[in-house]
């Protein structure tokens, strides 16, 4: 696991050297040498990061997930169920491919304005903000695509579960009543939203499960009729009011 980190930091120095140089005389040269390091370098990143993701697997003793194979699907029933639990592989492989040489270098931006800042040089009120704000978006954006999120149908107790988890630890849970669910509902254009809907005595809720459906090759047929409940297409008639 540990070979694949000379492939990441050996690239790393040759593009923040002339970024340095860079950030001290800007020039457009410097702009489009610093660029052209960064698209250059790119396969190294990915080189390190499969073999550093390949050690990782060989540790955990578990085979390498497979591109591309999709799970036959089987018909729904009204017993419990667990859905979801996967992750698409497109939206990090897409991000790796376009972002991965930013996802390095927007921490050491803020870092190196910080220092400047401590060193009275007020170049870093510029770059720390803008460091840390490349920073913020991206990992966002990785964190995003990286969720597992997974429904469960569990009829002896009544509930729906909807969880979104990060590296095993959950981000976010939703639960809701089976018994209040009243249908589920494909509409929109694009982005198309898949909604489960139902009442309480507090009112109308929605639970979103459009992103967790896609991302696991599901469909909403399925899991309508394990709940118990219609599948529609379009939008309620009450939606807009």
């Amino acid at each position: 696991m540990m070979f694949g980190l000379p492939f990441i930091i050996i690239p790393l120095f040759f593009v923040l050297m002339p970024l340095e140089y860079f950030l001290e005389e800007p020039s457009l040269e410097l702009l489009l040498f610093v660029i052209g390091m960064i698209i250059f370098t790119t396969p190294f990143y990915l080189a390190g990061g499969f073999v550093i993701i390949s050690g990782y697997y060989m540790v955990l003793g578990e085979p390498l997930p497979e591109f591309g194979k999709r799970k036959k699907r089987r018909k729904g029933s009204r017993k419990s169920k667990v859905f979801g639990g996967k992750r698409s592989l497109r939206g990090p492989i897409l991000l790796t491919l376009l972002f991965l040489p930013f996802l390095i270098i927007s921490p050491f931006i803020a870092i190196y304005g910080f220092s400047l800042i401590i060193s009275a040089n007020y170049e870093g009120c510029i770059l720390l903000p803008v460091g840390l704000l490349f920073t913020v978006v991206l990992y966002g954006l990785v964190s995003t695509a990286l969720t597992k999120r997974t429904l469960e149908i569990n009829h002896p107790s009544n509930k729906i579960y909807y969880e979104e988890t990060l590296f095993g630890r959950i981000k976010s849970r939703k639960i809701k009543l089976i018994s209040e669910a009243l249908e589920i509902r494909d509409f929109g254009d694009q982005p198309k939203k898949q909604i489960i809907f139902g009442e309480s005595d507090e009112g109308r809720w929605e639970l979103d499960i459009g992103t967790m459906i896609q991302t696991n090759d599901l469909n909403c047929n399925e899991i309508s009729e394990v709940i118990g409940i219609p599948f529609r297409k379009g939008y309620p008639d009450w939606y807009f009011e």
